[in-house]
């Protein structure tokens, strides 16, 4: 079973269960994309990912303590930014 470890980095502390939450929501939306592909056609993007990826994330926003809510969000949308269109 999976315990919650937590690693003090300068004023926060950062939990590693959340980084593996992150990475199992990206695995999950690139199988979902390659299903997409193989039973309905759709053609898969990085854009169409990256769109439902931040979305879910989006809805961990009631686990934050509060006071990390604003600095999750900027990073979220940080995401959103599209450095491909410089």
């Amino acid at each position: 079973m999976l315990r919650r470890r937590h690693r003090n980095t300068g004023d926060d502390t950062h939990c590693v269960l959340c980084q593996l939450q992150v990475a199992a929501f990206a695995c999950w939306h690139i199988w979902k994309r390659r299903n997409g592909l193989i039973f309905t056609g759709e053609t898969p993007s990085f854009r169409s990912w990256r769109a439902a990826f931040v979305h879910d994330l989006s809805l961990l926003k009631h686990r934050f303590k509060p006071g990390l809510v604003p600095r999750f969000t900027a990073w979220l949308d940080s995401l959103l930014y599209d450095n491909c269109n410089r």
